[in-house]
């Protein structure tokens, strides 16, 4: 079952995360799944993604926040938190994310430019500002 939708701006893909713990990315001109990727090992709540739809942040049920190259596959675990993401939103620099114990955290993330983070191969600015294991 669907829990998260994420349309491109052209309308052509979409980007699906559900509760098999799969993120789907979908050809609406085709309609056809294009791509699966194995990153979460429970249901994927929230999906949030860079303007040129390359990469996706994901979270959800397993307490976890990830971020995938849509084009590589490459996947990094940015966070594991103490309470299951409900909601993302990106802006230039950062990661808002809503989890189930009602509050929002504003986490560093370089959102216009995530494949530094990749690059990177860990993210210790994220995990030691949003108090994260």
């Amino acid at each position: 079952m669907f829990q998260s939708l994420l349309l491109d701006s052209t309308g052509r893909f979409c980007l699906s995360g559900s509760s098999d713990s799969m993120i789907r990315l979908w050809d609406l001109g085709q309609q056809r799944c294009v791509h699966s990727y194995a990153v979460h090992t429970d249901s994927v709540w929230a999906l949030a993604s860079t303007p040129t739809f390359s990469h996706v942040y994901s979270g959800g049920r397993d307490l976890s926040l990830y971020l995938t190259d849509l084009t590589t596959r490459e996947s990094l675990l940015l966070c594991q938190g103490e309470h299951p993401i409900l909601q993302l939103a990106l802006d230039d620099d950062s990661i808002w994310v809503a989890t189930t114990d009602s509050l929002v955290n504003r986490w560093p993330a370089e959102g216009r430019n995530p494949q530094k983070i990749i690059q990177r191969g860990a993210v210790w600015g994220l995990l030691k500002h949003c108090g994260c294991r």
